[in-house]
């Protein structure tokens, strides 16, 4: 009974919202198969074939993956194909993004392969990690070196440290243990030394914090049960050092919650693995959310969904959101809407990125295990307002994917449900490129992914977040199509710069009319005119008309900035995009109305004229009043009023925003100073419709869900995946 009650409610909750979904996210299958648990080929060894689509990587999961953000280019190591870890690659590859190809350049290529340790800090061309997965692991990108800590290797968890010089194609042992299943040496809390280090384990937390510390957090290791540690411990590449940093040096320590947004030295999120990660090098801080225990012999099952935040300095967890909780079910609200009631719910083995520019936390997928659920879902949580928006993929669990066409992007594709993917997040073209994965479907068929997808923002029409992307040869069919006719994917590439597009136009670009003086990418889609203006060159009054979009790039600040807007009677009108920092010295808001919309159908209509991407240093020196002027010869009996106001928007930027109040006196069918239109018998009705709609729609999905579920066992506890199947 009581998992027929979860899934009803998980099925009301997926039903309610569907009809306003809305796209904020677009993803193009760039490699690899669209069927699942196929072998890769792997080539001539360190030998590119571009153009070569198979020449790929084995479908896995569980891999370490780098950055060389220098060269464009995505790594990738190890991992297993199936559900075992008898099936582990110890193999390393190369995407090169500008050729849209995988080179095979380290490892083996069979699986089940044993470490090769050589002489401790001593490289060669021979040396070379053991076949694993789920390892803690980092990228220096000064030094082009990629670090690797651990993981699980059959039945051992492991503690050795390697690293890889891309430049010189070699793995070095560094530290840690040779054989398996080692315990660690704690040595002093704070404390470095070149005799303490972490013992062995898998599923850690990692990163590098803002003094080029490696650095992990938990994890699990394997005795007679599994062990779940909260310790924090960072290695310093300079003097070869290991520290304890924090945390305990004991297992299976439960979590200390303390007030909500309030640091705490004895607060803890406790021992977990699989948790999903985030650091914040500017403010030297770790975000953690949600992750998993596997307790005892019966293999009880608890899934997190808590968001904590670990300060570097001084050395302290905060616990910031989410559950206290074990098991919850996501809350996911309105696609795109952000709120503080709304949030991923318990997870674990997530991958994430950080869009440290707009202080954006990125989450994708993840399994739940009292449902046992795989996930495609996107979520952002934003630093700044400290709330969650579902930003893509679907509400129900164990989706397919939809591959669309190969190398061209759509918010109508999407990939499967899956973890633990390999995610590398390129900041300088906000682009987040993803590979492979396992969906557990209804937590027993496991399927296994090698496909690579790239992603990117949109924005509402229908651009990516920046102008900024690099051209990709795989997206263009040949390079004369670059900045010509193939729906706007590529309008610069003179100077290897993009911007996607992902609708086409579809009238000729004459039909948008004349940009002014001085525009810069000029396009037409759909009747309308979008440009880019310079802020220097906006001297006095702008003008916003129906059907262009005016984008202001540059510091300035405009002397005169009243802002002339023509309502036509689709109410429709245009919008400036403001990308940079911007002053209005002085103006107003002058609103045109079209006799159409005269009426009391304007009453509490809302029109976006202003959207102000850097609203941190926007200055509104515009008068509070707005002044609307209605037709000529429109009717005395009604007044139009408007105020403007600002609204934050999802997509992290800010909107300014017209509302227009009616009022009414002694015009036909209206009584006497109503002030208004009354529409809260006709809301109310379509209220009671939807819900009454909503309601039969989540109790045909759960009867959905309870065949699909029938064989399932009611202990959560027997759904629980095991950490060496993650």
């Amino acid at each position: 009974m009581r998992v027929a009650v979860v899934l009803l409610l998980f099925a009301v909750s997926q039903t309610l919202f569907s009809a306003a979904d809305a796209e904020f996210f677009s993803w193009a299958w760039m490699s690899g198969s669209n069927l699942i648990d196929q072998m890769g080929a792997y080539g001539d060894f360190r030998s590119e074939s571009p153009g070569n689509a198979s020449i790929v990587p084995s479908a896995r999961q569980g891999s370490a993956y780098w950055l060389d953000s220098s060269r464009g280019e995505l790594w990738l190591f190890g991992g297993a194909t199936g559900s075992s870890t008898a099936t582990a690659y110890n193999d390393l590859w190369r995407y090169r993004i500008a050729s849209n190809s995988w080179t095979w350049m380290a490892g083996s290529n069979t699986t089940g392969s044993a470490g090769i340790y050589g002489t401790r800090g001593a490289g060669t061309s021979s040396t070379t990690p053991g076949s694993r997965i789920q390892p803690a692991f980092w990228m220096d990108s000064q030094r082009r070196e990629m670090w690797l800590f651990g993981g699980i290797s059959g039945a051992d968890a492991l503690n050795d440290l390697w690293k890889y010089s891309i430049d010189n194609n070699t793995w070095t042992w560094v530290g840690g243990n040779s054989s398996g299943s080692q315990l660690g040496v704690y040595g002093t809390l704070g404390q470095a030394s070149n005799t303490t280090f972490p013992g062995a384990r898998w599923l850690s937390t990692s990163w590098i914090d803002a003094t080029g510390r490696l650095c992990l957090f938990g994890g699990v290791f394997l005795n007679v049960s599994y062990m779940y540690f909260d310790d924090i411990w960072c290695y310093s590449a300079n003097d070869s050092t290991w520290t304890w940093v924090g945390g305990s040096n004991s297992t299976d320590n439960s979590a200390v919650y303390g007030q909500l947004g309030v640091p705490g030295v004895q607060n803890t999120p406790g021992g977990r693995l699989a948790a999903a990660s985030w650091f914040d090098t500017i403010n030297n801080r770790l975000w953690l959310y949600g992750g998993g225990i596997f307790r005892g012999v019966v293999r009880s099952a608890t899934t997190l969904g808590d968001l904590w935040r670990y300060d570097m300095t001084p050395g302290s967890w905060t616990w910031m959101g989410g559950q206290s909780t074990t098991n919850g079910l996501p809350q996911y609200g309105v696609q795109g809407v952000s709120s503080t009631d709304h949030f991923p719910g318990s997870r674990v083995s997530s991958v994430t990125w950080f869009d440290e520019s707009r202080g954006d936390l990125w989450l994708f997928g993840g399994y739940i295990y009292n449902i046992t659920a795989s996930l495609d879902d996107l979520w952002r949580y934003n630093l700044q307002y400290q709330n969650w928006t579902w930003m893509g993929g679907n509400r129900l669990p164990d989706q397919p994917g939809n591959y669309g066409t190969s190398g061209i992007p759509s918010p109508s594709n999407s990939p499967s449900s899956r973890i633990p993917a390999a995610l590398w997040y390129v900041s300088s073209s906000d682009e987040v490129w993803m590979f492979g994965g396992t969906q557990f479907v209804n937590g027993t068929t496991h399927r296994h992914y090698n496909d690579l997808w790239m992603g990117f923002r949109l924005r509402s029409n229908g651009e990516n977040s920046t102008s900024g992307s690099k051209c990709i040869s795989s997206i263009l069919s040949n390079s004369s199509h670059c900045c010509a006719t193939l729906c706007g994917y590529c309008n610069d590439c003179s100077t290897g710069m993009c911007t996607f597009r992902v609708v086409c136009p579809q009238p000729s670009p004459t039909s948008c009319g004349t940009p002014p003086a001085g525009a810069t990418n000029v396009t037409c889609v759909d009747g309308k005119l979008s440009y880019n203006l310079p802020t220097s060159s906006v001297v006095g009054p702008v003008a916003i008309v129906p059907n262009v979009n005016i984008r202001l790039d540059g510091n300035g600040t405009i002397a005169n900035a009243s802002i002339t807007v023509q309502v036509t009677g689709t109410f429709q009108s245009g919008l400036v995009i403001v990308t940079d920092c911007l002053e209005l010295a002085g103006g107003q808001i002058i609103v045109n109305i079209d006799s159409s919309l005269f009426s009391n159908t304007l009453n509490g209509k809302e029109l976006e004229i202003l959207r102000l991407e850097r609203p941190e240093c926007f200055v509104d020196g515009l008068n509070s009043t707005v002044v609307v002027n209605p037709p000529p010869g429109g009717q005395t009996c009604r007044t139009v009023t408007a105020s403007k106001q600002f609204r934050e928007n999802s997509g992290g930027y800010r909107s300014l925003v017209v509302v227009f109040l009616v009022t009414e006196s002694g015009c036909a069918g209206v009584p006497s100073d109503s002030g208004g239109v009354n529409v809260g018998v006709v809301a109310g009705s379509v209220v009671g419709v939807i819900i009454a709609v909503s309601a039969v729609i989540a109790l045909v999905v759960w009867w959905k869900y309870s065949r699909q579920r029938q064989e399932a066992k009611q202990n959560a506890a027997d759904h629980f995946i095991p950490p060496e199947e993650m």
